[in-house]
């Protein structure tokens, strides 16, 4: 159970839906703070985005995590794939820049979960910190493992907005 006086408890939140993990992670020298959702592994380890935002409070990037995560428990499951839901998020301050230093700190963090979850560009990231985590974690979808995958998520978008049009307007010409 995660419970701090700014957070409450975590079971206590709709978004939390039974998640299997939800991770806190910190590191004092890069500025690190971070959480990763891991909400389902029953059809394979978790996988989903990190966002790197600066939210208005950790409570804010927790309630993220867990929708998001959640979301791509959905997903995966949809497209068939041998994966579970889960994100991460990393909270920038407002005074806050984004670093190198950081971006390896919570490759590093992700390491320690041994494959249970794996991640790759979202919100915040670009190729060139995917490519600082690649150099430092073997659980990232990125370019080197994985190769480009900007092109499936828009197919993915460009599908799932296809089937929404066609439930809709009850048409097989979508």
């Amino acid at each position: 159970m995660i419970s701090n006086k700014h957070l409450g408890n975590i079971e206590d939140f709709p978004e939390f839906d039974n998640h299997e993990e939800v991770l806190f992670f910190s590191d004092k020298k890069s500025g690190l703070r971070s959480f990763i959702a891991i909400h389902s592994t029953v059809l394979g380890p978790a996988t989903g985005g990190t966002r790197c935002f600066h939210y208005r409070s950790e409570l804010d990037a927790l309630k993220d995590a867990l929708r998001l995560s959640r979301s791509m428990t959905y997903k995966c499951a949809l497209a068939r794939v041998p994966f579970g839901g889960g994100k991460g998020v990393i909270l920038l301050r407002a005074d806050q820049k984004k670093t190198s230093a950081l971006i390896a700190a919570y490759a590093k963090k992700v390491n320690t979960l041994d494959g249970r979850f794996s991640t790759g560009e979202d919100v915040g990231l670009t190729e060139h910190d995917v490519s600082v985590m690649e150099k430092v974690s073997p659980y990232i979808n990125g370019p080197r493992a994985s190769g480009e995958l900007g092109s499936w998520a828009a197919l993915g978008v460009f599908m799932a907005m296809k089937s929404a049009l066609k439930e809709l307007f009850d048409s097989s010409s979508f």
